[in-house]
């Protein structure tokens, strides 16, 4: 019987660790896309290994259609 219990107190701790991560992803992915979080985006051959384009700045990062939406805060 205590086994059990061990047991079942294991997997509660597990489900609660993973509400707890799936919440602060949830709000690091609201706060980027009200862009107050300050990113570095870098698109990368991995063929040639270089480069191709760095982006740094308040950007939101969205997939859409297969394609990469990246847009970037100016200053004010």
């Amino acid at each position: 019987m205590k086994r059990i219990n061990l047991i079942f107190i294991g997997l509660m701790l597990l489900l609660a660790g993973c509400r707890e991560a799936d919440i602060a992803s949830h709000n690091l992915s609201k706060s980027a896309d009200e862009f107050e979080i300050y990113r570095r985006v870098v698109f990368y051959n991995g063929i040639t290994n270089e480069y191709i384009l760095s982006i740094e700045g308040y950007c939101s990062v969205d997939i859409v259609a297969k394609r990469l939406e990246v847009t970037v805060k100016l200053k004010d």
